[in-house]
C-alpha cells in the first residue's frame, strides 16, 4: 500500500510476494520495503486499546492513569467498521474491527495504521510523546486522507488482481465490537 500512496502506483500481487520477507513477525508495518516503521494488531478489544493508552502515561515515580476518552475515539470512527488507535511511544497500531467488518475494511484500517505510523516518523513526531487530542487529530486527518479515494483505490487494487473479499489480514480469530451509536 506505501507505494501507492508515494507513487500512486498498484503493485500486482506476484510483484508484491518477491519483496516480502519470509518469516516476518506477525503485524510488521513497513514504508516502501525499508526498516519497520511500527506494528499493528488486528481485531483487538477495545479494552485493549483503553488498556495500551493508560500505560503509556505510567512513569518510573508514580503511576499515573489516564483513561482514553473512549467517546471522542468512537466518534472518529462512527462511520468506519473499525476503530484504530495509534501509541506513538510503542509505536503500536491496535485495530479492534466491528461486527460485520469486510476484506476491504481491514485493509482500510490496515492502511491507515500505515499512513499514521509513516506521518508521524516522517514528521518526527515520536521524539516527543503526543497528547490523547494530538493522537486523535491525526488519527482524524489520516482516516480523511484516505476516505476521500477509498473506493478509488479498491478498484485500482481489484483490477490488480487483489482480491479482499474474504479477510486474510486475521492471522488468528477476534472479537468483534457490536454497539448502538447516539452521537447526533
Amino acid at each position: 500500500m506505501s507505494t501507492f500512496f508515494e507513487q500512486r502506483e498498484v503493485l500486482r500481487p506476484e510483484e508484491v510476494s518477491t519483496r516480502e520477507r519470509i518469516f516476518e513477525r506477525d503485524g510488521v508495518l513497513r514504508w516502501l520495503g525499508s526498516s519497520v516503521i511500527g506494528r499493528a494488531k488486528i481485531g483487538v478489544t477495545l479494552q485493549t486499546i483503553v488498556n495500551v493508552q493508560s500505560q503509556a502515561h505510567r512513569t518510573k515515580a508514580s503511576v499515573r492513569l489516564q483513561s482514553l476518552d473512549l467517546e471522542k475515539l468512537l466518534r472518529v470512527y462512527q462511520d468506519e467498521d473499525y476503530v484504530l488507535w495509534y501509541s506513538d511511544s510503542t509505536r503500536l497500531a491496535l485495530i479492534a474491527l466491528k461486527d460485520g467488518a469486510s476484506g476491504a475494511t481491514q485493509l482500510k484500517a490496515w492502511s491507515q495504521a500505515l499512513m499514521v505510523a509513516h506521518k508521524l516518523i516522517k514528521d518526527d513526531a515520536t521524539s516527543a510523546k503526543l497528547s490523547e487530542n494530538a493522537t486523535l487529530m491525526q488519527l482524524s486527518a489520516t482516516l480523511r486522507e484516505l476516505s476521500t479515494n477509498w473506493a478509488d483505490t479498491l478498484a485500482a487494487l481489484k483490477v490488480a488482481g487483489w482480491a479482499f473479499d474474504t479477510a486474510n489480514l486475521e492471522t488468528t480469530s477476534s472479537t468483534r465490537i457490536r454497539f448502538r451509536s447516539n452521537f447526533d
